[in-house]
């Protein structure tokens, strides 16, 4: 059974709620209420006094002992069964990096998956308002509010709250899958052409990035619109964006084939004429806010106020 729909099991039994309508003697209340209020096990004598109270009760307190007794392999369990889902949560900006956050996390464990849940319900709701928004083209006024209301959901709970950190998370190749900015969504506008598939690519090691535009035409017309740019991080989330290179042309005529192998034959140093030309104006600049990021999804929001939301392209 996968960890969500187990989890989702676990969760409700995971703490005692509340006792108000147990059909107990308010002594056996009190002591569980108490144990539940300090976040600790139940001991033998509260055991012991609960039977004395409630004879009803031996089986279960019974299986309490053994529960108790056999807690610390169980939640040891169920950690190496989340780390090997969710190995990123060890490391730099994950929810138990540093090492000390660790066992405080493991402690509340169940409020740790809990957590878990919640981002995956914000995250699945978000994908299935954008579903078949053609990354925004197609969104009505109101498809607007509900998608902006649901990015900020997701983002309260970012599971890298320093992603600039996570390098092997952040960098690489990422797909355009909705974003409100005009700019973008006007290259759509161009007669007998239309948007394709935007790409985002982010080099950390050399703080350059790359946006490219594929642009439907008819056949051998398809074009593409690639800027570089390079950036320098001014806080655990925010980059400064200077835009220094612009190239527009014929797909064919470009040779272009992938984003990938097109930004390789751009460090290479390739030129490629007519449009290929530097960006020198100092208003050529902005930032971006890194807001949400997992292993497969990215949420920015720019210095003009556009959001992108972005997934991680398969290599």
């Amino acid at each position: 059974m996968p960890l969500s729909e187990r989890a989702w099991q676990l969760i409700p039994k995971a703490r005692i709620i509340s006792c108000a309508h147990w059909p107990y003697q308010p002594t056996a209340i009190a002591i569980w209420q108490q144990a539940d209020d300090l976040n600790r096990y139940l001991s033998d004598t509260d055991l012991d006094t609960i039977v004395n109270l409630e004879l009803d009760l031996l089986v279960y307190s019974q299986q309490a002992r053994k529960l108790r007794d056999n807690a610390n392999s169980i939640v040891d369990n169920a950690r190496q069964t989340v780390l090997s889902q969710f190995y990123t949560i060890l490391q730099p900006g994950g929810d138990l990096y540093p090492p000390y956050r660790a066992e405080a996390c493991w402690r509340d464990f169940w409020n740790f998956l809990q957590n878990k849940r919640d981002s995956m319900d914000a995250k699945a709701k978000l994908l299935e308002l954008i579903a078949g928004r053609n990354r925004g083209l197609l969104a009505t006024e109101s498809d607007r509010v509900q998608i902006l209301a649901a990015i900020e959901q997701l983002e309260d709970h970012n599971p890298h709250p320093h992603p600039l950190e996570v390098k092997q998370l952040l960098g690489g190749n990422w797909r355009l899958l909705f974003t409100s900015s005009r700019g973008l969504l006007g290259l759509d506008r161009l007669p007998f052409f239309q948007l394709g598939q935007i790409y985002q690519y982010l080099d950390l090691n050399k703080a350059k990035l790359y946006n490219i535009a594929e642009i439907i035409g008819v056949p051998w017309l398809e074009g593409a619109v690639i800027v570089s740019a390079t950036f320098e991080p001014t806080s655990e989330r925010r980059v400064m964006v200077k835009f220094e290179r612009s190239i527009l042309g014929l797909q064919r005529l470009l040779n272009y084939h992938s984003p990938q192998e097109f930004i390789e034959a751009i460090e290479s140093g390739k030129k490629f004429p007519p449009l290929d030309f530097s960006v020198n104006n100092r208003q050529q600049t902005g930032w971006l806010d890194i807001t949400y990021l997992d292993e497969d999804l990215r949420i920015g929001r720019g210095s003009e106020g556009s959001v992108f939301i972005l997934a991680r392209e398969k290599t």
